[in-house]
């Protein structure tokens, strides 16, 4: 998810002052999943003020981040990390079942993706897979969640694409198998229909399945998977 130089200047000029908590909250409230992502961004670098983190305790999600922003690329920034994807998983999860909630799926991205990154990073001066096995454990707790609310599919995506990449990395490919089945099973025998997706998610689950399905030998439907990811990314 990027925005032109020019806006992403202008939306930062906006929120400057405001402490995160403010932030997240108005920007929640205003259900502005994408102006989220980007206040979330600011967060991989730098470090969080006192009144940050003071003023984040009136927010579970937003004092996670706040303390994944302090602790930066330690193993108690990953836990916090994962703590915050747990609070906002089950915030997407308690919205009305007639609500997508689609807003708050770029967050969700984030609070997927944000991870992964750092437990790859934490892996170079451990034993292999340490983290990244650690945070498998996480995303599939997450996944099966959500994967059983039919109105909150697309989180289970999200997920899911942050697993197949693990299972890559881990060199545990076989893994994901299974859980594309699971996807493809809670489409009650229909097709995913990715053209309703948001597009970042469409692209990257596409991607990562026809990459498991050139691993699996089907290479019509690799040709078609990935042929289509190219085409929309």
């Amino acid at each position: 998810i990027s925005l032109p130089h020019t806006l992403c200047c202008s939306w930062h000029l906006q929120m400057a002052g405001a402490a995160l908590a403010t932030k997240f909250l108005q920007l929640s409230k205003a259900q502005d999943g994408i102006a989220l992502h980007r206040l979330l961004r600011t967060t991989e670098t730098g470090s969080p003020t006192a009144h940050d983190l003071e003023t984040c305790k009136s927010d579970d999600v937003a004092a996670s981040i706040a303390k994944a922003w302090k602790e930066g690329d330690t193993e108690q920034g990953l836990e916090a990390l994962c703590s915050a994807l747990r609070q906002w998983s089950a915030r997407y999860l308690a919205q009305p079942r007639d609500d997508p909630a689609r807003w708050m799926l770029p967050p969700l991205l984030w609070l997927t993706s944000r991870p992964r990154q750092l437990a790859g990073k934490l892996d170079l001066s451990v034993k292999k897979g340490r983290y990244k096995e650690k945070l498998v454990e996480v995303l599939r707790e997450q996944f099966q969640k959500l994967q059983r609310e039919k109105v909150r599919r697309e989180g289970a995506l999200a997920v899911c694409c942050e697993l197949l990449q693990l299972y890559f990395r881990l060199g545990q490919a076989s893994q994901c198998s299974f859980l594309l089945a699971a996807v493809s099973q809670a489409g009650g025998g229909k097709a995913l229909d990715l053209t309703v997706l948001p597009k970042a998610l469409a692209v990257s689950l596409c991607f990562h399945w026809g990459k498991h399905c050139i691993l699996d030998g089907n290479v019509g439907e690799a040709e078609e998977k990935l042929g289509w990811a190219l085409a929309n990314c």
